[in-house]
């Protein structure tokens, strides 16, 4: 830089400073909330924030006034701000609850402005004797541990690097001093590794160093690396924490084979243990709930190598894609606690150290809004409670540094440790439950209704209650008292009724028994039908839409949903619990499509079932946008019959989407009933070519343009990216041809790392050979049976370079991972905008030895990634799902060999 320009900036930003300085000095002082408490969050009964008044009498307040709402955006008070002149401080009374707090006003220039803040009355400290016997977890990540102590969370973690330790620490005397990690903490930490081993430890050392951290990989002896991390644990001193996750999601960050990958975790584990011999280590660590996977390390394969031998316990994040904690994410957990018992470690600690729902665009999350983040944070915390789960830690309380919105979005306080929803209902949850004793009985009123019932130690017995699909208000006639809401403020009524929502309510019994439920066998009861005799006459209480009839039958109207409801009546001192499980006059399977070769039109295929005890009639619809409606009758189904029922689509054309609905309408004494069942049906073909060896004419292949079917990472402007497909088989191969015309062609991976060439502007495609078979959940072949593989193809766009493959993932063991495959081959050139990309799959590639028949189809999925120079994020065209939302083959399409 040279003088003249340094005086100048100098001359610049003293300028800049004398015009701030002479604005501040003339500006009238800012609005301002406070109060005692760090982010308005106060550990008390009640609380007060206080607003001072903008002053500026060159242009007074004219009006104005502070609006306080609940989280439900529900007006809980206003409070009218002083007339003009008046600056004093304005106190705002605060009862326990959650509070989005607005003061908005008109100046005297008729200018108006609005300042707010949230804030939250969580209640007293937890006792620590109290706190400690909690389940609940909360990551401090970059926010402040004050307030996960003000949350209530037993549980916190520890994330240190070890990367950059010197080879002289398995010396004797080693002469450069280890930096203690690990300081007091009124938490149960949970340590936890990551960043990568040092250099001087690895077989291969990287080329490249990493701006932070190092590589994870194979190190030169798996002894040296226990006696590495022996010797780092045995000088952390007295802090080092009692329960150690050995790893930070190790699958993503390890560079080699599984078998290297398990021997690397043992060999960590064992250092932990040989330090601190009463650590309680505990692995995998892994990202998600992953018991099988061919595309890395699983928990199958890592059980079976002997990794859970090294292990106190079993550690595991638990994220899935924004949806509902009552679906995939609470299954998942089952899934993880039935396959313990499967493997002979059926009490083996659980601990599920990082799981969220993100507020927040721009991560691989699908983001959901604050109020349904605080909703899905207490119904997963509860359930876990419910399921017994050891540690329950959520992500996470304030992650400053986020690289993008949607990871900063997991934070349950707002940039300046304000509190969101979910901190409120949190601190709630922690208070309720922190002495639970054991497991809780979990309870389907209805599909949608829940009810957990806890015991606790010391204290009454409580239950959690919601109903995930909106308001409902269901008989409950256990007394209760006292409830308060999702984020803790109180309900005045105590009556035989609840009010449920997706916001969960809690409910404390006057006694420390919960109430003494005997579960008797489920019923199965048809909807529509006649009443149904209960086990005893009683006092029966139904939930609605069912109801009771004389004390003794359980009557289901037709327009009741499908599902398991309970059906309570006093006992004694307890209560019978009489599950009731509603199924239709008329039950449908799941509708498929099928194309023999020697038919012009696909069939929709289902199989129908009766239910009834007479004889049922059925008119059967099908209706897809732009395409003619069809119309069945078949003849009557008799009592408990089972019949297949095919439908001809007559009038698709290949190359289209379209999208309606199936809807069968039954009749059976007098009675009538309607299943409706939404249909998405997308008609790709392949063309069949005449013997093996023949290339494709692709010039006579009609083309399928997929660019607006499915859009990844957000809207795709046709002029920045489109895609058609065209595809060909013959005996010995599918063909695939993709035309992406995209106004800039990106992909720096290709030729040197083709792992990561799907980063980039490349295509991703499924294939499932096994498409039209069943998904059996215990098929040890493949996956439940299928073999699923995920390819890639990319090129550098520099012409002498060669395009490259690369296989993701393979469910059939002689066709390994992380590799390319010489047998496949792909074109790829670029003329102006257009890339054009031809691949050819030996059948072999897909597990294959020799072609499948016309009339089958194989499953597919493309990926069509678009990456720009200079914008960051993620964007694809997609066909068919699987891949970007996450790896499931089950989403993929059928492809129709003709």
């Amino acid at each position: 830089m040279s003088h003249h320009r340094t005086v100048s900036a100098a001359i610049r930003s003293l300028a800049f400073l004398c015009a701030f300085a002479s604005l501040h000095a003339t500006s009238p002082a800012a609005p301002v909330f406070t109060s005692a408490a760090k982010g308005n969050i106060m550990t008390a009964s009640s609380g007060v924030v206080t607003f001072t008044p903008p002053a500026d009498p060159a242009n007074p307040v004219k009006d104005g006034a502070i609006t306080l709402r609940d989280e439900n955006n529900k007006i809980l008070d206003t409070i009218s701000l002083p007339s003009a002149g008046a600056d004093s401080a304005i106190e705002i009374p605060l009862a326990p609850g959650y509070y989005a707090i607005e003061a908005k006003f008109t100046r005297a220039d008729g200018k108006t402005e609005t300042h707010k803040t949230t804030a939250a009355v969580v209640g007293p400290l937890l006792d620590d004797a109290v706190r400690h016997q909690s389940r609940l977890g909360l990551w401090t990540v970059q926010g402040d541990p004050d307030l996960v102590l003000a949350a209530g969370a037993r549980w916190n973690r520890r994330m240190v690097s070890i990367f950059d330790l010197k080879s002289d620490i398995l010396d004797p005397s080693p002469v450069t001093p280890v930096r203690k990690l690990f300081q007091q903490t009124p938490f149960e930490q949970v340590g936890v590794i990551s960043f990568g081993l040092p250099e001087w430890i690895l077989e291969t050392p990287p080329e490249k160093k990493k701006k932070f951290g190092s590589t994870f990989a194979r190190p030169t002896s798996y002894g040296k690396l226990t006696e590495l991390v022996a010797a780092w644990a045995g000088q952390q001193g007295p802090n080092f924490p009692r329960y150690f996750e050995i790893y930070n999601e190790p699958e993503w960050q390890w560079k080699g084979s599984s078998e290297d990958l398990v021997h690397a975790l043992a060999s960590i584990a064992d250092g932990i243990k040989a330090a601190s011999p009463d650590t309680r280590v505990m692995g995998p660590g892994f990202s998600t709930i992953r018991i099988k996977d061919p595309a890395r390390l699983d928990l199958d394969t890592a059980n079976r190598l002997g990794l859970l031998d090294h292990f106190d316990g079993l550690v595991i994040h638990a994220y899935v894609d924004g949806t509902a904690p009552e679906g995939e994410f609470i299954q998942r957990v089952i899934d993880l606690q039935d396959w313990l018992r499967e493997v002979g470690r059926p009490d083996f600690p659980l601990h599920l150290t990082e799981f969220g729902w993100t507020t927040g665009k721009g991560t691989w999350q699908k983001p959901v809004d604050e109020l349904a983040q605080a909703r899905y944070l207490t119904r997963s915390l509860t359930l876990l409670a419910a399921r017994g789960v050891e540690n329950a830690t959520y992500f996470c309380l304030q992650y400053k540094a986020a690289p993008n919105a949607g990871e900063r979005g997991f934070s349950i306080v707002n940039d300046d440790e304000t509190p969101k929803p979910s901190f409120a209902a949190y601190a709630n949850l922690a208070r309720w439950i922190a002495g639970v004793r054991g497991s809780g009985n979990w309870l389907r009123l209805t599909p949608s209704t829940h009810l957990v019932l806890f015991e606790r130690d010391n204290a009454n017995s409580i239950a959690i209650a919601w109903d995930t699909e909106g308001d409902r208000s269901v008989d409950f006639p256990l007394p209760t008292i006292r409830r308060t809401s999702m984020t803790g403020r109180d309900f005045p009524e105590n009556s035989s009724r609840l009010t449920l929502s997706p916001s969960p309510v809690f409910l404390e019994f006057a006694t420390r028994q919960a109430p003494a439920l005997h579960t008797l066998p489920t019923l199965n009861v048809m909807r529509g039908g006649d009443p149904v005799a209960l086990p005893k006459t009683a006092p029966w209480i139904a939930p609605s839409p069912l109801s009771t009839q004389d004390n003794q039958h359980v009557v289901v109207p037709s327009s009741a949903s499908n599902g398991d409801y309970l059906v309570l009546a006093p006992d004694g001192d307890g209560w019978l619990a009489q599950p009731v499980r509603v199924i239709p006059p008329l039950g449908i399977d799941a509708p498929s499509l099928q194309w023999p070769s020697g038919e012009a039109a696909p069939r929709l295929v289902a199989n129908l079932i009766s239910h009834t005890t007479t004889p049922l009639t059925t008119r059967v619809a099908v209706a897809l946008d732009g395409a003619r409606d069809q119309f069945i009758d078949p003849p009557p189904m008799q009592a408990g019959e089972t019949r297949e029922l095919s439908i001809p689509l007559r009038g698709l054309i290949s190359g289209q989407r379209y999208r309606g609905r199936l809807a069968i309408d039954s009749r059976h004494a007098d009675r009538r009933d309607q299943i409706v069942r939404p249909l998405d049906i997308t008609l790709v073909t392949s063309s069949r070519l005449p013997a093996a060896g023949a290339r494709p004419d692709w010039a006579n292949i009609p083309a399928i343009d997929f660019s607006r079917w499915g859009q990844f990472g957000g809207p795709i402007a046709p002029e920045d990216c489109s895609a058609s497909l065209q595809s060909a088989w013959s005996p010995d191969a599918l063909y695939l041809r993709v035309v992406v015309r995209d106004d800039e062609h990106l992909n720096t991976h290709a030729t040197t790392n083709p792992e990561a060439l799907w980063s980039q502007d490349s295509i991703q495609i499924g294939l499932d050979p096994d498409y039209a078979k069943t998904w059996e959940a215990n098929d040890l072949f493949g996956l439940k049976g299928h073999r699923a593989f995920e390819y890639g193809v990319g090129w550098s766009g520099k012409p002498g370079e060669t395009p490259a493959n690369w296989r993701w993932i393979s469910y059939v063991p002689e066709l390994p991972v992380g590799t390319s495959d010489d047998r496949i081959s792909q074109s790829i050139t670029r003329s102006g905008d257009v890339t054009t990309y031809e691949i050819r799959f030996p059948w072999e590639t897909l597990g294959l030895d020799k072609a499948p028949e016309a009339g089958t189809p194989i499953g597919i999925a493309l990926s069509v990634m678009d990456a720009d120079s200079g914008k960051k994020g993620r964007r694809a065209l997609q066909l068919f799902g699987g891949i970007n939302e996450g790896k499931d083959p089950e989403k993929y399409g059928p492809v129709w060999l003709r």
